[in-house]
C-alpha cells in the first residue's frame, strides 16, 4: 500500500553518482528529451550536505522525468518520495519556518545565454554548492523550474542573427512619416492650448498641476518611445548556433532560504544572497545571471517563466 502511495508522488530524491561532471552530461540527455514538459529540478542544501530532487505537477510527469534520467544515468538511484511525508519535500514549510526567496534575473537584455562548457575546468555548480553556507537546521534551496518555450521563440532567434562576415547595417531611418511624433506634437498643442484657457481664467491649480504632469511624463514618454522603438541587437553566429544548438524551453531560477524561529530573518536574506550571486559564475560575453531583491514567499507558486535557456544552459545549472 506505501508502494502504491509513493507511485502516485509528484517529488521524487536523487541520489546522482559522484562525478557530478557525468551527472550534468546525463542531464542534457534527459533535458533534451522532455523539452516541452513542466518540472522543477531542486537541491536542498543543509549543513549535512546537498540533496537532489525532482518534481512535476503530475505523477505522469514525474514518472517520465525519471524513466529518462534512469536512462541517461543508470548509476543514479531515485527514490519517490510518498505524498503523506511532507516533512521529507524540502520545498515545504514546516510550523514555525520561515523563507525568503531571491529570484535570478537575466544581467541585461532579453536573450539570457549562459556559459556551459567548461571542459578542463570544475563545473559552476561546484562553487554554488561550496558557497551556500546554512546552520543548525537552516536549509537552502534552489529551484530551476522549466516549462515549454514560449511559441515562435525559435523563429525570433533565428531573425536576430547577424549574417557571417556581414558588416553591421545602418539604420536608414523609417520609410515614411511616423506617427508617434506626430500625435505628440498634437498632444503637447492641446495642452497649450488648454493651458492658455486656463491662464486667462486665473484657474491656476489645474494649471501648475498639468505643468508638473509635462515636466514629469515627457521625459518618461521619451524614453518609453525609444526603448519600443530601438531595434533588438544582433547576435554573432557563434551565439545564435550555441542558442539553438539543444532544445529551448522556458524557465524560472529561485534560491530559498528556510529557517526556523530561531533563524534571523536578517542571515536568512544573507545566505539566499550569497547562495543566488553564486550564479554569477555561469557569466559569459552574451549574458549571464543576476539576483533580485530578497522577498517573502508567495502564496501561490509563481508559474511564470522569464528564461529562455537551451537543454545544456539547463543541465549546467
Amino acid at each position: 500500500m506505501a508502494r502504491a502511495r509513493a507511485e502516485d508522488s509528484r517529488l521524487a530524491e536523487v541520489v546522482p553518482p559522484r562525478d557530478l561532471e557525468g551527472g550534468i552530461a546525463a542531464a542534457r540527455g534527459m533535458l533534451g528529451a522532455l523539452a516541452g514538459e513542466a518540472l522543477s529540478l531542486e537541491i536542498a542544501i543543509t549543513a549535512r550536505g546537498p540533496r537532489w530532487y525532482v518534481r512535476s505537477d503530475t505523477a505522469g510527469g514525474l514518472g517520465r522525468a525519471l524513466a529518462e534520467l534512469r536512462a541517461a544515468n543508470p548509476q543514479a538511484r531515485c527514490e519517490p518520495v510518498p505524498p503523506e511525508r511532507g516533512d521529507l519535500d524540502p520545498a515545504r514549510l514546516l510550523a514555525g519556518e520561515r523563507a525568503v526567496v531571491v529570484p535570478l534575473r537575466p544581467a541585461a537584455g532579453d536573450l539570457l545565454s549562459l556559459r556551459s562548457d567548461w571542459r578542463g575546468e570544475p563545473s559552476p555548480l561546484r562553487g554554488v554548492l561550496a558557497g551556500a553556507a546554512p546552520r543548525g537546521e537552516d536549509r537552502i534551496l534552489c529551484r530551476l523550474r522549466v516549462g515549454p518555450a514560449p511559441a515562435g521563440a525559435t523563429g525570433r532567434i533565428r531573425r536576430r542573427g547577424a549574417p557571417a562576415g556581414a558588416p553591421p547595417r545602418e539604420y536608414a531611418g523609417p520609410a515614411g512619416p511616423s506617427a508617434v511624433p506626430i500625435a505628440l506634437a498634437l498632444a503637447v498643442a492641446a495642452a497649450v492650448l488648454q493651458g492658455r484657457e486656463w491662464y486667462l481664467d486665473g484657474e491656476w491649480a489645474p494649471l501648475l498641476a498639468s505643468g508638473a504632469c509635462l515636466l514629469v511624463g515627457l521625459p518618461l514618454a521619451g524614453a518609453l518611445a525609444v526603448r519600443l522603438m530601438r531595434s533588438p541587437d544582433r547576435l554573432p553566429p557563434a551565439a545564435l548556433e550555441q542558442k539553438l544548438g539543444s532544445p529551448l524551453a522556458g524557465a524560472r531560477l529561485e534560491v530559498h532560504a528556510i529557517g526556523g524561529r530561531a533563524s534571523d530573518g536578517s542571515r536568512l536574506r544573507a545566505l539566499a544572497l550569497e547562495t543566488a550571486q553564486a550564479y554569477g559564475a555561469y557569466d559569459s560575453a552574451a549574458g549571464g545571471l543576476r539576483p533580485a531583491e530578497p522577498r517573502p514567499p508567495r502564496g501561490r507558486e509563481d508559474r511564470r517563466l522569464p528564461l529562455l535557456l537551451n537543454a545544456v544552459e539547463l543541465a549546467s545549472l
